[in-house]
């Protein structure tokens, strides 16, 4: 069960571990101490300075805000913390104090004396620290020991801005105070020399530049414009445009005749498909509309009408042979050869117009194609013609800012783009920076009580085992009826009976008076423990005898029959024991010589007897259950010791037959693991569990130390009696 953790926790493991926390702290701050004697003392002189960009000329097209871009700033840093500027700083110094490096480089000429030209130079200016082992590429290091001195001091100068400002403080560490002050100030003097310098030969080099790029741009445009006239005469660039205008118009009117041409191409194809299927049956062709439609073959179709009437009237009065019948017949079957002609006529006619209206679209067709390409062929050579156009512009403006640029450049060349001033010199500083004592110091204190708290927790949770009675009642649901201090002693079996006025005496009476509360008599206490070695024979032995001490009839039996110590213990015999009786029914009277007296005359104890080689038969059998009840009506308290519970499972047999078991923890040593697997093995067995008994506390590393304080203090008093 989780246990929410408190401020007074925090505390208790603070005061357990408080040796350690402080021996932290004490080695923290001997090694601060240590530092601060060991360390060269090394003095900065420090400069102050406004660096800020000059605002860009009107004369230019770059934008007014340019000067307050941030990378400006890091790049005078870098410029100020440069080798260039380092070696400047060097040469300035040896014209200004020419003792301070002619002695060390009147040595330089004899190359073998080099090495330590440069040792010694180093020495002074990385603060008396050792040289470092030389790098791999040593061939690619300056040979020239100002240079090499310059390579250090570059190094150790330190530029750091204002905050809120645009003040940049400049700084030299040294272990010589006066060096500090000559190197801080004379990089100002070397950093504006150097931008002087670095402006020269950039505008130098710039105009060289342009001026080369300029011809050479002038050529291109040349190229470039003699290019666009020579292709203008050559394509008619002239009239391009004009054509290039008309051809949409010419691609409108095609597309519009060419629809139009397909519309009648297609309604002639349907045509001319109808009167082929019907052009050899000339009855069929008059259903078509087109033909049926046609002037002259209405005439002949109401010439044939009145023939037919003709014929028929005649029928009427002449026979076939007659001539006036034959006559008219012969003109109806003249007629009907002149209908079906017309008829050919009228499907010759329609298949002609079909024919020229394919040939029609097939012309409109071939008229867009041509277009078409001409389109094409006018395009490309209208993009062609805007490539070189364009090509001569680009070069025309190139060459038109190189112009406008070369100009600009002359004019600002005189100019300067930082201003500078200095408004605090460096002066020779008094104090060392270098070591910072005080902040060693605090810092190493700081480190150590961090270590020690981190020590000490760390610590208390590597430790799972149970140490705190108010934790393992939390963690286990389960009351701690008593705790039982550490005793230094090597024999502490009988410590009631040898010591009654001993705090470890008091704590088994105190367990003592926790068990009667409220329990009827007779009680039965089964007391056990998890693993061996955690103190439950002398607990049941301590126990007893203070319950005898109270005058309570006490009966103690030594139920561990793999392991007993009882009969040792008070040195009684161990013939006729617990397993003498288990092994056949006994009578009252053997009960009653098996019960030996112990050292108090209402205590009887019952030893083990000989070892059974079946003990945990021998504790499971109804005579076990008779033999306790036949004990318990002799007695007000019967305790009895049983072995471990992990161990074997003689204590989760015995459980049932008491009133309460008792489990016995080692603290300090007893983890919660293992407790809680032995309190759930009772559990299961359906054993009545009263709770547990902490033995071997250490008074002096819980929260139970004042009260064994307060104890030992009391019992000291001399007693008083009144009379």
């Amino acid at each position: 069960m989780s246990h929410q953790i408190h401020l007074r926790d925090l505390l208790k493991i603070i005061r357990k571990n408080r040796f350690i926390i402080l021996a932290t702290i004490f080695v923290f701050i001997s090694g601060a101490l240590a530092i601060n004697k060991m360390t060269t003392p090394q003095y900065e002189a420090k400069t102050k300075m406004v660096i800020e960009r000059s605002e860009p000329s009107n004369l230019t097209d770059r934008s007014q805000n340019q000067y307050r871009e941030p990378e400006f700033f890091e790049t005078q840093y870098q410029i100020l913390r440069s080798r260039a500027v380092a070696r400047r700083v060097v040469d300035n110094l040896a014209e200004a104090d020419a003792n301070l490096l002619q002695e060390l480089l009147a040595e330089n000429n004899d190359p073998s004396l080099i090495g330590s030209v440069v040792t010694r130079l180093r020495a002074v200016i990385n603060s008396g620290q050792p040289p470092s082992e030389p790098e791999a590429n040593t061939a690619a290091e300056p040979t020239d020991p100002r240079d090499q001195l310059a390579g250090a001091i570059s190094q150790r100068i330190k530029v750091r801005p204002v905050e809120g400002s645009r003040m940049v403080e400049i700084s030299f560490l040294s272990t010589d105070p006066r060096f500090s002050s000559l190197v801080a100030n004379s990089v100002v003097e070397s950093y504006m020399a150097e931008l002087n310098l670095m402006k020269a030969e950039t505008t130098s080099s710039s105009l060289g530049w342009m001026n080369r790029k300029a011809d050479a741009e002038a050529e291109k445009l040349k190229a470039a414009e003699k290019s666009l006239q020579d292709y203008m005469g050559e394509n008619s660039v002239l009239t391009m445009e004009n054509r290039i205008a008309i051809i949409p118009e010419k691609l409108s009117r095609i597309s519009t005749e060419l629809v139009t041409a397909q519309s009648r191409r297609k309604e002639l194809e349907t045509l001319n498909e109808k009167v082929s299927r019907v052009a050899v049956d000339p009855q069929q062709a008059e259903s078509i509309a087109a033909i049926l439609s046609d002037g002259a073959l209405q005439s002949l179709r109401g010439q044939i009408v009145e023939a037919e009437k003709a014929v028929l009237e005649l029928s009427g009065k002449y026979g076939s042979k007659h001539p006036a019948m034959q006559k008219a017949q012969a003109d109806l079957d003249s007629l009907k050869r002149r209908k079906d002609q017309e008829i050919g006529r009228i499907a010759r006619s329609i298949r002609n117009e079909y024919e020229l209206a394919l040939a029609n679209e097939r012309n409109l067709r071939a008229q867009m194609e041509e277009i078409k390409v001409e389109a094409l062929q006018m395009n490309e050579k209208y993009m062609r013609y805007q490539t070189l156009q364009a090509e001569v512009d680009t070069n025309r403006k190139i060459f038109d800012a190189l112009l406008t640029r070369m100009k600009e450049e002359g004019i600002t060349s005189e100019s300067q783009s930082v201003r500078m001033w200095v408004v605090e010199a460096a002066g020779i500083p008094r104090n060392p920076t270098l070591p910072n004592r005080r902040l060693n110091f605090n810092l190493g204190a700081l480190l150590g009580l961090c270590g020690g708290l981190g020590l000490a927790f760390f610590r208390e949770y590597l430790d799972n085992t149970i140490r705190n009675p108010d934790q393992a009642e939390v963690t286990f649901q389960t009351p701690v009826l008593g705790t039982i201090s550490l005793s230094r002693r090597s024999r502490i079996e009988k410590i009631v009976l040898e010591e009654p006025l001993s705090a470890l005496a008091e704590g088994y009476k105190s367990l003592r008076t926790t068990l009667l509360v409220g329990g009827s008599l007779p009680q039965k206490y089964l007391i056990t423990s998890s693993i061996p070695g955690e103190g439950k024979t002398v607990t049941s032995v301590n126990l007893a005898l203070a319950f005898a001490q109270a005058g309570l009839r006490v009966v103690l039996i030594d139920a561990d029959l793999r392991k007993p110590r009882i009969h040792d213990i008070f040195r009684l015999r161990n013939s006729n024991g617990l397993s003498q009786l288990l092994k056949a029914p006994h009578s009252a009277q053997a009960l009653v010589d098996a019960l030996q007296p112990g050292p108090l005359e209402n205590l009887r104890v019952l030893t083990a007897g000989p070892i059974p080689p079946n003990p945990s038969e021998l504790l499971m059998s109804a005579l076990m259950e008779q033999l306790l009840g036949r004990v318990a009506g002799t007695c007000d308290i019967l305790i009895c010791d049983s072995p471990p519970i992990l161990a074997v499972e003689d204590s989760r047999i015995l459980g049932r037959h008491f009133n309460g078991t008792l489990v016995v923890a080692r603290a300090h040593q007893t983890d919660y693991e293992i407790a809680g697997r032995a309190l759930k093995l009772l559990l299961r067995a359906k054993a009545p569990v009263l709770g547990f008994v902490v033995n071997g506390l250490d008074q002096r590393k819980s929260e139970y130390y004042y009260h064994s304080q307060y104890y030992t203090t009391y019992r000291e008093e001399p007693l008083k009696l009144d009379g």
